[in-house]
């Protein structure tokens, strides 16, 4: 299996390099403060939304109308018949009933108030409100799931019933709820107009992230598939795709923000989604763990296959509401199966499974939670709703993982076996000779590199000490020996002690590069830019005046100091400058190099962050 990737490691092997290299790196910069922004969100959705002040409500009562047919007119005969509900959140499961929810409600203001009644399950397929004053009813408005979202009453992720009270008025609120298909679950919450903004904005900036992850992920992995043409990548971009457009349906993102004027997403097609994603991750499982290796592994796979095929059709055979059964069904037994067959694998040696087996587990313990809450076991709450897309937005990043440590285990295989094929070969005499014709050309080649190597400064990639007097001898020769003008600066970071003790080395390490980057930005093609020292950078210019050195030291300070910063609030990097230029007195790149020197020394006592000449005569002056 090893073999199959060593041609395609061999051609990107320096892009992957660095890509993996600094993949755990830029997942902490990058998607942890995510991480903390949702953190920071969670505690507004975890608890009952508070009332609007100067806003009271009665206790809510419910009544069943089993035929889903009673009007208004003939509820408000049963008022007697309505109990009380003590859970925090009704739910009744898969019921195909009408539910008739009454609750006081008053406006204990002076003014009149816009009102807001929010269903917080998206997947409730009709909703109707009725508000009825003394003068009987007032207000009726409908949403539900099966209202094109550009077409309710309120633009929103959940379902949102907008309705107004009078000043000290009192009223009743009169729900109707029925669902053709999925659970009965009816969380609520009473928003005045600034709550409910609030509230939605909060919501749709989770959303937010859980989109920039699954884009985040799906450009990355396409990238590397039209790079590698590795089907596990294909696989995995069509999982990230469908997938998406699953919990994007199930969370009312979808209908709000994707498909506004259209219902059969957010319905049908969520199952249809859920169905193709089982497929492309079962497909996925078989190329990356190889169950085509192991008869009954493979044979499980392809039996879940199958069962997400029927899922796939489900609406075009059996009713909606035993399709969302089924779904359910499968939102549990699924990743529990897949994570049983990447158990098994890992347990058999492919150690690439560790990830793909917490990616499934991550899955799995979003949907227990969900179907938990449910079956009422755990009471509702916006996480717990939301578990089904933080389960999957996890399982998509552990795959990512997954993905990677495949690739790095493979570079590990491959160097091993690399290294065992060496030791075989001093064994074997007779294959030396033959071998070591066939390698002349690889090692040739790789000699070049690590000499290239040799010369250049691992952490901003350019030219370190070495690589850079050397070919600066040779310019001060060319120009002693035409009489031409050749200068020199030297720059120094001022107290950059100070960040790395502060901001730690790794922060320390990444002001290097921005400076580097920024001052190769000033410096011409002919120019000889290294680092020379721990802060310390030296530019050699042929054909440079004194001036012309002067001018691009100005303009690389201002560089860094405009470009360059650490910490918050953003504190900026300075440094300081000496510039010399070849003289008589100053003849070669060490006496240019002492004399910069001194003449940054010279800036640094002035005050820093400054340039300053050397005190010398310039040849042919």
């Amino acid at each position: 299996m090893i073999g199959r990737y060593v041609l395609p490691f061999a051609a990107i092997e320096d892009a992957m390099t660095k890509v993996f290299s600094n993949l755990r790196r830029q997942l902490l910069r990058r998607l942890l403060p995510a991480v903390v922004v949702c953190a920071a969100c969670f505690p507004v959705f975890a608890s009952q939304a508070p009332l609007p002040e100067g806003v009271t409500v009665g206790q809510l009562q419910v009544l069943e109308d089993p035929a889903g047919q009673a009007d208004l007119d003939s509820i408000l005969a049963q008022r007697d018949r309505f109990r009380d509900v003590y859970v925090q959140t009704p739910n009744y499961d898969f019921s195909r009933s009408a539910y008739w929810f009454r609750m006081p409600i008053r406006n204990e203001r002076a003014q009149s108030t816009a009102l807001f009644l929010d269903i917080l399950n998206p997947l409730l397929d009709h909703v109707t409100l009725y508000v009825v004053g003394p003068n009987g009813v007032r207000t009726r408005v409908e949403n539900g799931d099966r209202i094109p979202a550009n077409e309710r009453s309120y633009p929103a992720t959940s379902l949102v019933l907008p309705f107004r009270l009078e000043a000290r008025e009192a009223a009743e609120l009169w729900l109707r709820v029925q669902s053709d298909a999925g659970g009965m679950l009816v969380p609520y919450a009473v928003f005045d107009e600034p709550g409910i903004r609030e509230f939605q904005l909060t919501a749709r900036a989770l959303y937010g992230v859980l989109t920039g992850v699954f884009l985040a992920l799906f450009c990355y992995n396409l990238l590397l598939y039209l790079q590698l043409r590795e089907r596990t990548y294909l696989y995995y971009v069509a999982y990230l795709t469908f997938s998406f457009l699953s919990v994007t349906a199930f969370d009312g993102f979808g209908p709000a923000v994707l498909y506004p004027t259209s219902v059969w997403p957010g319905n049908e097609g969520l199952t249809v989604f859920s169905g193709v994603a089982y497929l492309c991750i079962l497909a996925f499982t078989r190329a990356f763990l190889a169950t085509p290796e192991h008869p009954r592994l493979d044979l499980a796979v392809k039996l879940l296959m199958v069962a997400s095929l029927a899922l796939t059709f489900a609406p075009l055979l059996v009713p909606m509401n035993v399709s969302y059964q089924i779904l359910t069904l499968t939102l549990f037994v699924f990743p529990l199966a897949s994570g049983g067959i990447g158990f098994i694998s890992w347990r058999r040696g492919r150690r690439e499974a560790r990830f793909f087996v917490l990616g499934q587990a991550a899955s799995w313990i979003g949907l227990l939670a969900v179907g938990l809450m449910l079956q009422g076991v755990v009471p509702f709450n916006i996480i717990v709703g939301e578990g089904v897309s933080i389960g999957i937005a996890a399982d998509a990043l552990l795959l990512a993982f997954a993905l990677a440590d495949r690739i790095r285990l493979l570079q590990n295989g491959k160097l091993a076996a690399e290294n065992s094929a060496r030791k075989n070969l001093e064994l074997r005499r007779e294959e030396l000779e033959r071998v070591v014709s066939e390698r002349t050309s690889e090692l040739e080649i790789a000699r070049k590199r690590a000499e290239t190597l040799a010369t250049i400064d691992p952490l901003t990639s350019i030219l370190n000490r070495r690589g850079l007097l050397q070919p600066a001898e040779r310019e001060v020769k060319i120009a002693r020996r035409g009489a031409r003008p050749l200068a020199v600066v030297m720059f120094d970071l001022d107290h950059f002690k100070r960040v790395n003790d502060r901001y730690g080395h790794a922060e320390g390490d990444r002001v290097l590069r921005d400076v580097a980057a920024e001052a190769k930005a000033c410096v011409r093609q002919t120019d000889l830019f290294g680092r020379i020292g721990g802060e310390e950078f030296l530019i050699v210019l042929p054909e440079a005046e004194k001036d012309i050195a002067r001018q691009t030291a100005e303009r690389i300070r201002r560089r860094i100091e405009a470009n360059v910063a650490v910490g918050e609030p953003r504190e900026p990097i300075t440094a300081s400058f000496g510039v010399t230029w070849l003289s008589d007195e100053v003849a070669s790149i060490d006496a240019l190099e002492s004399s910069a020197d001194a003449a940054l020394y010279r800036a640094k006592s002035g005050g820093r962050n400054r340039v300053e000449l050397a005190d010398v005569v310039k040849v042919n002056q």
